[in-house]
């Protein structure tokens, strides 16, 4: 009854109710706040990313819709292997666990050879040129050596037969040929001659030296 008596004094006090009062307030709004956290992050809620890698953008797309996933092409890569179209990379990769509405990013196989712009490499040296070319996947190089006043000088980059202008744009890893001085004709004869009428020399691995 003591006991009682001194809960109902408790009570009774109106700074204490108060305070009692603002704790449960606080306790409520706490846990309210948790549950809407919990329905907006849809907490524990996640997708397995499926395995879209070969299949063309289209059929993915169609995969990763019915897990309520999107995509979206980011790059592309050529590839004389595989098939055009293909995707060849996605992330997040396959077996990730995300939210729904995620975008899904692929990396494609182009569809078509691109094309490279060929820079300026008239009076390059030999070397120079055909180290340049390499780098940007040019490996198929055919050598004109002509006569020319300045041996190891490229004249000029021909594709299909056609002198390229600088900067002009071809398909990449395409056939190129350079053509390139190889001496032979001195100032003097390029004075007095309009025309030097000189027979193409044999290729002298030497002069690339």
């Amino acid at each position: 009854m003591k006991n009682k008596n001194i809960f109902q004094q408790i009570i009774s006090n109106a700074y204490v109710r108060n305070i009692l009062l603002m704790v449960v307030v606080l306790l409520l709004f706490i846990g309210g706040l948790i549950w809407w956290l919990d329905v907006y992050t849809k907490h524990d809620e996640s997708i397995d990313v499926p395995s879209i890698k070969t299949m063309q953008v289209e059929e993915a797309a169609i995969v990763l819709r019915q897990q309520g996933l999107t995509c979206e092409v980011v790059d592309s890569l050529y590839q004389t292997t595989g098939i055009p179209g293909a995707i060849l990379e996605q992330t997040p990769v396959a077996g990730s666990k995300v939210k729904k509405g995620r975008i899904i990013f692929l990396t494609i196989q182009a569809k078509s050879i691109p094309l490279v712009p060929i820079p300026p490499l008239k009076d390059f040296s030999y070397r120079q040129a055909d180290a340049k070319l390499r780098s940007m996947g040019f490996n198929n190089i055919q050598i004109e050596q002509v006569a020319s006043q300045y041996r190891g000088l490229v004249i000029s980059v021909q594709h299909n037969g056609k002198t390229l202008e600088p900067n002009q744009k071809v398909p990449k890893g395409a056939l190129l040929q350079l053509t390139v001085g190889g001496g032979g004709v001195s100032v003097a004869d390029t004075i007095n001659s309009p025309t030097v009428d000189a027979e193409e020399p044999e290729i002298d691995p030497s002069f690339f030296d």
